[in-house]
């Protein structure tokens, strides 16, 4: 875990403002654009340190990220608030508790993000996970894959 920083600022807002701005630019389900870009490349940009040294901007990922995903399918479009908390959340979870967006994914879906956000949107992210986590049985300090063995242990 570490502490939230200003650089841990700028990541989540870059974030945010980019599954924001996705409602707009592309054409299909939210949570499609959400399942593709968190397993990326660009995310995984996004959780290393090499970000600081990229020059992507949001509409530049999300025109390479319309050419190489198939982000036309589905219509469920989340609002450009909810967006705007999924990705400031989905990214504030990585950075602190030094996750990849991948494992993040895995742990909660955007349908049940978008699901939280009129109960927590309100509440400090950290809270917002802490709630999460406790909801599924893991803790948000230990790795995902102790996590997930504690959920799912039959003992």
């Amino acid at each position: 875990m570490r502490a939230f920083d200003e650089t841990g600022l700028q990541r989540c807002k870059f974030q945010a403002r980019l599954f924001e701005l996705s409602a707009s630019r592309t054409h299909g389900s939210s949570s499609v654009f959400i399942r593709s870009f968190m397993n990326s490349r660009f995310s995984a940009i996004l959780d290393s340190d090499s970000f600081v040294f990229s020059d992507y901007d949001s509409e530049k990922i999300i025109s390479e990220m319309s050419r190489s995903y198939k982000l036309d399918r589905g219509n469920g479009k989340y609002s450009a608030e909810e967006l705007y908390w999924i990705g400031y959340l989905y990214r504030y979870w990585c950075y602190v508790y030094l996750l990849s967006s991948r494992s993040v994914y895995a742990i909660v879906k955007p349908e049940e993000l978008r699901s939280l956000y009129l109960p927590y949107h309100s509440l400090d992210p950290d809270s917002a996970i802490r709630r999460i986590c406790e909801a599924k049985g893991i803790e948000p300090e230990r790795s995902i894959v102790d996590s997930l063995r504690k959920a799912h242990s039959y003992t």
